[in-house]
């Protein structure tokens, strides 16, 4: 952690997930991407995989390691989610969730965001596929059927001590617009923007 991201991340990370654990403390990142900030060369890219935007019905159909949960897959079909997948043969091996609806996130809170914007949320690549930048694709992929829908883009959100997804997203051309902070101790909750 210290050689990819230096030792202040590294205390940082150390002294956020002390604060997670003791105080339900979590600090999200607001994040929006559009085709005016979204760095041109991830709009060009392609992958040699399938990249196919699913229902939640067909992900589960194709999901056999089951990476995500019936839960989620329930929420994201009560929504009407969809997601962004690259298969390799008929195996899922990168995806991301997109939603026009609030989401729940950590500690029982959703997020509500303006109606310009689709949210995207949860975002996985599997390790034997990883370092082939498939979740970037795939959202710069989103993106574009975003604009094309007549949206503004994407807005989304990552937790403030995860380095690799801030520095990923900032390669994208993500832009940060805010942080919210969400404390829940003795069962009192608060959160600060």
């Amino acid at each position: 952690y210290v050689g990819r991201f230096g030792l202040g991340a590294w205390a940082f990370h150390l002294v956020y997930r002390a604060a997670q654990r003791w105080a339900g403390l979590h600090m999200l990142k607001g994040m929006t991407l559009t085709m005016e900030s979204v760095s041109a060369e991830y709009l060009a890219m392609r992958s040699d995989l399938a990249c196919l935007r699913m229902t939640a019905e067909e992900f589960a159909r194709l999901d056999e390691n089951s990476t995500v949960t019936s839960t989620f897959l329930d929420g994201a079909r009560s929504r009407d989610d969809w997601c962004y997948c690259f298969l390799d043969g008929d195996a899922i091996v990168s995806f991301g969730w997109y939603s026009r609806r609030p989401v729940p996130v950590t500690g029982g809170y959703a997020i509500h965001y303006s109606d310009r914007f689709v949210y995207m949320y949860h975002g996985f690549t599997a390790p034997s596929h990883r370092g082939q930048q498939l979740h970037a694709i795939g959202m710069a992929t989103a993106l574009q059927q975003a604009h094309e829908d007549g949206f503004e883009g994407l807005i989304s959100y990552v937790e403030a001590d995860n380095a690799s997804s801030l520095r990923s997203i900032s390669r994208l051309g993500y832009q940060v617009f805010g942080t919210c902070t969400l404390i829940g101790v003795g069962g009192k909750r608060a959160t600060f923007t």
